[in-house]
């Protein structure tokens, strides 16, 4: 769709922060698993909170990679019916799912979001690390309103 340059622009632009995003978490990840296993294994003196850490790290890793997924197109679905349709009924059936899809999301998004407040107002922290527990549970918010700007994007500027 050349009227839609700005969009696949902007697809592009966010799939690559994302994986970029993404790398470093990876790459941080690795690193202070390493890190953790030298100090436990070599020095008898194991980096404090590296598990939880690196398990935050991942589920912040799941969200982002969604946006990613989801620009792509790439999350798992029935398209045995879709297949058998002639292009325009696909396209109105696709642009359907779509609709559907974003009235999840968001619903999700604002639910997590009210979520959030509440971890953030009562002032939970993690057990070993002492992070704000809402540092963690911003991954749900931002991972599906990244979902949410993914989908609009395929909407309006649909990628191969």
């Amino acid at each position: 769709m050349a009227g839609n340059g700005w969009a696949v622009r902007l697809a592009t632009l966010l799939e690559a922060a994302l994986l970029v995003l993404l790398g470093a978490v990876m790459a941080g990840s690795v690193a202070l698993n390493f890190a953790n296993v030298v100090g436990r294994y070599l020095l008898s003196a194991p980096v404090p909170a590296a598990d939880e850490i690196m398990t935050f790290a991942m589920v912040w890793g799941v969200f982002l990679g969604a946006g990613v997924v989801t620009l792509r197109g790439a999350h798992l679905r029935m398209d045995l019916v879709l297949g058998q349709l002639p292009p325009r009924a696909r396209r109105l059936l696709e642009g359907l799912a779509t609709l559907c899809l974003l009235l999840v999301l968001g619903f999700v998004t604002l639910q997590s979001l009210d979520y959030l407040g509440t971890v953030g107002a009562v002032g939970l922290t993690s057990m070993a690390a002492g992070l704000p527990m809402s540092w963690v549970h911003a991954a749900v918010p931002v991972g599906f309103a990244l979902m949410i700007l993914s989908a609009l994007l395929r909407l309006v500027a649909p990628r191969p």
